[in-house]
Parts: C-alpha cells; sequence; structure tokens
C-alpha cells in the first residue's frame, strides 16, 4: 500500500482528482451558494449585492479550476522543465483571472456606492476606465515580476520613444483628464440638461475617457469631446435648484381688460399646474407685463418646472387650453393687419 502512495500512478490519480474537485466546487458555487445569495437579497432590497456578485461568478470558477490545476500539475509527476514552464502560465492565467475578479469588484462596488448616495454620476463610465487602467496596469507589472522581468529595465528602455508616445496620446489624455475634472466639478453630472454655446442642447447621457455624450430633445445623440466641455462655454439647467422657468410670450388686444386677462391666465395656470406632476406645485405660476407692442400689449407667463424636457408639452397645452378660455371670456388675441386707404380722385 505504501508503495502504491508513492507510485507515479497514484500522483496522477490525486492530480485529476484535485481538478476535478476544484471544477465541482465551482459548480457548486454557481448552482448554490449564489443563488442563496440571490435570495437574501430579494429579502432585504439589496439586489445590488447579488449584482455585484454575479458579474464575478464564471470568474470565480475559473480561479478554482486554476489553483486545483496549480496543485495538481505540482503534485503530477512532471519534469522539472516542464513544470516550471506550466507552472508559469498558470501562475499567468492566475494573475489575469484575479485582475479581472478585482477589477470587476471595485467597478460595481463604486458604482453601488454612487447609487446608494443618489449620485446621478453612477451612470457614467470614466470611473470603470480609470478603475480598470490601474488594476489592469498592477496587474501587468506583477506578471511581468513573475516572469522575472524587470519593470524599471523597460522604463528606461522607452526613453524618449515613451515621449513620442505621450505626445502622439496628447489629445486623449487631454480629453481623460477633461473627463475626470468635469466630475469632480460636479458642475456637470448625468442627467443634467445643457446648451452649448454653440446651440446644440440636450441631456447628458455619459462622461467617457475622451468624450461626452449629449441626448438632443429629438433623440439624437451629440458626441463632444471632454476638453470641449471645459474650455466651452455652456448653460446647466439643472444648477443651482435642479428647476427650470418655463416663459410662455402672450399678447392680449389694446381693448383688453388687463385685470380680467391677468385672473383668467393665473386660472388656466393653476389649472395646468394641477394637472402636471413634473412642474413645481408649490410655486404658483407668475404674469409680467412686458411692454406695448405694435398691435398687443405684451406679457410672460412663467411657470418652473422641474424636468426640462416637459416644458415642450407644457406649452403645447398651455396655449391650446389658454386660446380655449381667452374665446370663452372674449378675450381677444390680435395679429397683424394692414390697412390699406384708397383716396378716389372725384
Amino acid at each position: 500500500m505504501e508503495e502504491f502512495l508513492n507510485s507515479n500512478s497514484f500522483k496522477w490519480i490525486l492530480s485529476i482528482i484535485i481538478v476535478i474537485v476544484g471544477w465541482l466546487i465551482g459548480i457548486l458555487i454557481n448552482r448554490f451558494i449564489y443563488k442563496k445569495i440571490k435570495n437574501i437579497s430579494q429579502k432585504t432590497h439589496r439586489r445590488y449585492y447579488y449584482l455585484i456578485v454575479k458579474k464575478i461568478k464564471n470568474l470565480t470558477t475559473l480561479l478554482l479550476v486554476l489553483i486545483a490545476t496549480y496543485i495538481a500539475v505540482n503534485i503530477a509527476p512532471i519534469s522539472t522543465d516542464v513544470l516550471k514552464y506550466v507552472n508559469n502560465i498558470l501562475k499567468i492565467l492566475l494573475i489575469i483571472t484575479i485582475t479581472l475578479l478585482i477589477s470587476r469588484l471595485l467597478s460595481n462596488y463604486i458604482q453601488y456606492l454612487l447609487k446608494k448616495s443618489n449620485k446621478l454620476t453612477s451612470k457614467t463610465s470614466i470611473f470603470n476606465v480609470i478603475i480598470d487602467i490601474l488594476i489592469y496596469t498592477i496587474g501587468i507589472i506583477i506578471i511581468l515580476h513573475t516572469l522575472g522581468i524587470s519593470v524599471k529595465a523597460i522604463l528606461a528602455s522607452l526613453g524618449i520613444g515613451g515621449l513620442a508616445v505621450a505626445l502622439a496620446l496628447q489629445e486623449t489624455l487631454t480629453n481623460l483628464f477633461a473627463g475626470i475634472q468635469l466630475m469632480l466639478s460636479k458642475k456637470i453630472q448625468i442627467g443634467d440638461y445643457i446648451r452649448l454655446d454653440s446651440g446644440e442642447e440636450g441631456k447628458i447621457t455619459d462622461i467617457t475617457w475622451r468624450e461626452t455624450t449629449i441626448q438632443h430633445i429629438l433623440n439624437n445623440v451629440i458626441i463632444v469631446p471632454n476638453s470641449k466641455m471645459t474650455t466651452g462655454k455652456l448653460i446647466n439647467y439643472n444648477l443651482p435648484d435642479g428647476t427650470y422657468p418655463v416663459v410662455i410670450p402672450v399678447g392680449i388686444s389694446y381693448n383688453s381688460d388687463l385685470e380680467k386677462v391677468e385672473n383668467v391666465t393665473l386660472d388656466v395656470g393653476n389649472e395646468i399646474i394641477r394637472d402636471f406632476p413634473h412642474l413645481v406645485s408649490n410655486v404658483e405660476p407668475a404674469i409680467i407685463f412686458q411692454n406695448f407692442g405694435e398691435y398687443s400689449i405684451n406679457f410672460n407667463v412663467i411657470f418652473r418646472a422641474s424636468i426640462f424636457e416637459n416644458q415642450f408639452i407644457l406649452k403645447h397645452e398651455f396655449i391650446k387650453r389658454l386660446r380655449k378660455r381667452y374665446e370663452i371670456e372674449g378675450i381677444e388675441i390680435p395679429f397683424p393687419i394692414t390697412t390699406v386707404n384708397l383716396n378716389k380722385k372725384e
């Protein structure tokens, strides 16, 4: 029996068993443990914990199989040269797997923290890019160190070549740091409605390492380099308090009773506030008379909305209701009329 335990056949059998056990443990984790985590997260209303774990479960199985294979290879009767070569391959695969595992864990956990703190920045991908760059860089350094390659020697050998690469990537790096500046300044965040100095406007949907994506009200996508966002002028309609003034110009006849016009218009405005949930309900509509126009007395009706895009349907509905109410109340909305006098010669 002792002779069999020391034989190569037993070592091969033990190695195969270890690999199978590692594979079975990975399956067990996938089928039972993650299912248990899912049930717990649903009961505690912390589903995001399950989503974080779900993204790494396949990597966890791979990690267990690689660890089991590494142990099995070192038990199996393999020659020293082959063992060294196989161990290096397994170490590299282990480092890559652990790097991906840590990257996904950190990225998703930071996203979870941002979401928990009600930050709209949780949807931006620039954080994931920065985390991935840092983790992957560390992973590459560890791999090089494992292979016995000096990182200092590589950095020294880059020399002028590295400077040339940096110059070639100058625009990319500028956009990357501009994106970081945008996020850290908190002057622009995901979900903000902005207007650029070039006239384009829309809601910010993402800020990546290179560009900012803006969704136009017509559902078109505007892509702007981050450097343009930091150097150009823009209006952020979400600041300072996240509400927007909605100004609707109106003109009425010079024959109108202004007190009656004001009361009727405010009545329609209050009706709109009751029917539209995305208006700021605790702020009543206001009327400000502006000027004596060529054919009408002009004034503005001002609402405050909580969502910028809703101003368009608001204007649409308010104009319809106001026109109908003015018609009932006998309030005239004038329009330009050209009068031509013809003098007939007798």
